[in-house]
């Protein structure tokens, strides 16, 4: 049996924008999470804690481009009413 041909250009319109491996949503994160803790210690060699989260971010982005808007979609809607009909969740309605 034969692979399947996917289109690089299907894939790179499809997959969201990113920076250093990682969504720029979750870049916005991490900017947050390390002023907080260069405000906090005033010290920036403290910044190096903000590299397991990124290797965090990293490792999912590898796994699925899209894995923290989906994330952010199921922290926001919670568990879907139609999780029983379908075995999954679907965050529209139609």
């Amino acid at each position: 049996m034969s692979e399947r041909y996917i289109s690089p250009l299907f894939i790179g319109l499809t997959r969201p924008a990113m920076l250093l491996g990682v969504n720029v949503e979750f870049i916005g994160i991490e900017l947050v999470v390390a002023m907080m803790v260069w405000s906090i210690t005033a010290n920036p060699i403290y910044l190096v804690v903000v590299l397991p989260l990124h290797l965090f971010g990293v490792i999912c982005c590898l796994f699925d481009p899209h894995c923290f808007r989906i994330l952010a979609k199921r922290l926001q809607c919670g568990i879907t009413t139609n999780r029983k009909i379908w075995k999954s969740d679907r965050y529209e309605a139609f």
